[in-house]
């Protein structure tokens, strides 16, 4: 009874932590080339928009989970968890999609890995709490915290404000 506590204060921790985030800058929109069919990178001011407003998009679905979650036994939150990898993985694939700002490409990339590490680490901790792995589920859901706190110090410097507000999805 006390290791299924134990998993359920774990995996209830890692469904309501929540990030995202970024550090401030002036990046300018590159021309577009003559001839080219490829759009110009946006700014980071607009990257940061766009950006912001995809979060604000997936925000009130998360709201409505961590509601969801409230009060469950440990094993009803697999349903919760997998709804969040969705929203995650879906988070992660509209960022991709958005472009990035000239010269940004390494520090985006290391955000949007960490919204789709929440997303893998949110289907694993699911899984194995469907399996009655309690100890690999309490080590998942420390590993998804990680995740949540990496990808809000990675917005916040990158200056994000929805997204590193901490309750974006």
């Amino acid at each position: 009874m006390r290791r299924l506590s134990l998993a359920w204060c774990a995996a209830g921790a890692a469904l309501l932590v929540v990030g995202c985030g970024g550090d401030s800058g002036s990046g300018e929109a590159r021309p577009q080339e003559p001839g080219s069919s490829k759009q110009p990178s946006p700014s980071r001011a607009e990257f940061i928009a766009q950006a912001d407003s995809a979060c604000r998009d997936v925000q009130s679905k998360q709201n409505d989970l961590r509601r969801e979650a409230r009060g469950k036994q440990t094993t009803q939150l697999v349903p919760t968890l997998r709804k969040q990898a969705q929203l995650a993985n879906g988070l992660a694939a509209k960022l991709r999609s958005l472009g990035t700002p000239s010269g940004d490409s390494a520090r985006v990339a290391a955000f949007v890995d960490s919204v789709r590490q929440i997303g893998v680490y949110s289907k694993a901790l699911s899984d194995s709490i469907e399996a009655k792995h309690t100890g690999p589920a309490r080590k998942l859901a420390g590993r998804l915290v990680r995740w949540r706190q990496v990808e809000h110090t990675l917005g916040q410097s990158y200056g994000f404000k929805v997204c590193a507000r901490g309750s974006s999805y």
